[in-house]
């Protein structure tokens, strides 16, 4: 076991040891996609995003195109997080490029991109108050997520609309969207 959920590093591996021999390496990028998505999910967007500048840096070895599909997407969610925790530097600039980068991919590649698309338009609009705006993309999201087989990403939408109905006082619905994502 590792020694906490922050760090793979145990009695045997030094993970810190193990990010330094990736100089170079083309795996580098799948590495710090994964990196990213799991500081994400853990609560630590402050981490998610130095993987995601690391990651960002390591683009030239994205051979695979669906880890820099999730490298956009999952740093877009990050920067909002970092934003809502009171870290104003993140840029929303970024989130919006993320943003333009995945619709282009969902018009012009694999349609299993729409949904990652429109989760992060709904966290958006839910971080500048659009929320109407944002209660539309998040059932969109979920049902094309459900649609195209994505159960992680029907959670991920339907915890991130519970959270949004949460920060504006409507608990039933909040509730609701929490089952809905620990049944998806």
């Amino acid at each position: 076991l590792t020694h906490s959920p922050e760090t793979l590093s145990d009695d045997e591996f030094n993970e810190t040891e193990f990010e330094k021999g990736l100089i170079g390496f083309d795996g580098m990028l799948l590495y710090w996609t994964y990196k990213l998505r799991a500081r994400y999910h853990l609560g630590d967007s402050g981490a998610g995003l130095e993987a995601a500048r690391l990651g960002h840096r390591n683009l030239k070895y994205g051979l695979q195109l669906e880890t820099t599909r999730e490298l956009y997407f999952f740093e877009g969610l990050a920067i909002l997080k970092a934003r809502r925790e009171g870290r104003r530097n993140h840029r929303l600039r970024t989130v919006r490029r993320n943003l333009k980068i995945l619709y282009h991919y969902a018009k012009h590649g694999s349609a299993n991109n729409l949904h990652k698309a429109q989760i992060l338009e709904a966290d958006l609009a839910s971080y500048q108050g659009r929320d109407a705006r944002a209660e539309e993309l998040f059932e969109e999201a979920r049902t094309e997520a459900l649609r195209e087989r994505f159960p992680q990403h029907v959670a991920l939408a339907s915890e991130l609309a519970a959270l949004h109905y949460r920060r504006r006082g409507r608990e039933i619905l909040a509730r609701a969207c929490m089952a809905q994502a620990r049944e998806a």
